[in-house]
């Protein structure tokens, strides 16, 4: 019998044990205590600190160039939102029209911490920053009994990171058009 199938015997033994105590036994807080903590076993419910380590494993695994300062037992990340910069102020190559302008766009990534904001470049729009990076799966990830080594590289690439607090969100187009300035 493997461990991880008597934790089920354990948290039956406890509500048996408490089904035949009286309720002013004074050693039935810590039966209680015990079957709720069995319980928490028997779920497998991931710690805040190795999901916190999976994150940051999947993001300096799979970005290049990914800064190893922004590893941090205290900073939290939040989310991610890909986005695409469209730059307008290339002059482009054709004879005809020396004033003309082209639109390139670049794809990238921003991943928000309770503190800084990572700006990853994408190599494409077809697939987003999360499935890049592999934090789509990170459930998964820890589900599996530890981090994964041998991580391949995404094609994304660090630009740089900014302190949450310099970050400024401007509306400047119509309705669903926003910037972020820096």
């Amino acid at each position: 019998m493997e461990p991880v199938q008597r934790i089920p015997r354990y948290t039956l033994l406890f509500r048996t044990m408490l089904k035949h105590m009286s309720l002013n036994d004074p050693q039935r807080a810590k039966i209680i205590e015990a079957g709720e903590i069995a319980n928490k076993i028997a779920q497998a419910e991931t710690d805040e600190q190795t999901k916190r380590a999976a994150i940051f494993y999947c993001l300096s695994a799979s970005i290049e160039g990914f800064p190893p300062e922004l590893f941090s037992n205290s900073r939290q990340f939040i989310d991610c939102i890909d986005v695409e910069d469209i730059l307008t102020d290339m002059p482009t190559s054709s004879a005809a029209s020396s004033t003309s302008t082209s639109a390139t766009s670049l794809h990238c990534t921003l991943f928000l911490f309770d503190d800084k904001l990572l700006i990853a470049k994408r190599p494409s729009p077809e697939k987003g920053g999360k499935a890049l990076t592999g934090l789509d799966s990170v459930e998964k990830v820890t589900k599996a009994g530890g981090i994964p080594t041998g991580k391949k590289r995404s094609g994304m690439s660090c630009k740089g990171v900014v302190d949450i607090t310099d970050v400024v969100a401007t509306n400047v187009g119509g309705a669903g058009m926003k910037a972020l300035v820096f």
